[in-house]
C-alpha cells in the first residue's frame, strides 16, 4: 500500500511486515494502527492484524487490514437492538440515541416526555443487557453484531 506521504507509507509497511512476520515487532506502534491524514477532518484509521495460517502453504505469513473512518456513524436499526438484547421499542430506540451521541435531555426533548421517563426506560436497558453505566451499554452495543450488522459491504468495482 502507497499513501503521498512517505513516511505514513513507512508505518504501513512496517505494521504489514511485523503482521505477516517479515519484521520484528515493534517497528510499529502497539496497537497495529496507522492513521492516514486527511485535510479538514479526522485521519482514517488503518488496523493491522495478523491472519494466521493453517496448513501447509508458502507464504510466510497474512494480515487482515481494517479501515475505519470516525466521521462514520453507526445506522443501527431499532429491530436489530430488539432482537439482540429483548428491548421494546422505546428501550431500543433510546440505546440507538446514546450510541449516536445524544444525550437524555436531547431524547426527552425528541421524544416530547420527561427526563424521568427517559430514565426509567434506561434503567430497563441496563437491567435487560447486564450494563450499569451508559458508557457500558453503548460499549456492548458497538461491539455486537448489531454494529457490524448494519454497514453494508462496499460494492467491487470491476
Amino acid at each position: 500500500l502507497q499513501t503521498r506521504d512517505r513516511g505514513v507509507t513507512f508505518r504501513i509497511d512496517n505494521e504489514i511486515g511485523s503482521a505477516v512476520g517479515t519484521r520484528p515487532a515493534g517497528h510499529g506502534n502497539a496497537y497495529g494502527v496507522v492513521l492516514l491524514p486527511r485535510a479538514g477532518q479526522m485521519p482514517l484509521m488503518l488496523m493491522v492484524a495478523p491472519l494466521p495460517l493453517s496448513g501447509r502453504t508458502t507464504a510466510q505469513g497474512a494480515a487482515l487490514l481494517f479501515a475505519f473512518d470516525p466521521a462514520m456513524r453507526p445506522t443501527m436499526t431499532a429491530n436489530l437492538i430488539r432482537g439482540l438484547f429483548g428491548l421494546s421499542e422505546a428501550e431500543a430506540s433510546l440505546t440507538i440515541a446514546l450510541c449516536s451521541g445524544r444525550t437524555l435531555e436531547e431524547v426527552a426533548l425528541e421524544r416530547g416526555t420527561s427526563i424521568n421517563t427517559i430514565k426509567t426506560q434506561l434503567k430497563s436497558v441496563f437491567l435487560r443487557t447486564g450494563t450499569k453505566r451508559q458508557a457500558d451499554l453503548i460499549s456492548l452495543v458497538l461491539a455486537s453484531p448489531a454494529y457490524f450488522l448494519t454497514h453494508k459491504a462496499p460494492t467491487a468495482v470491476a
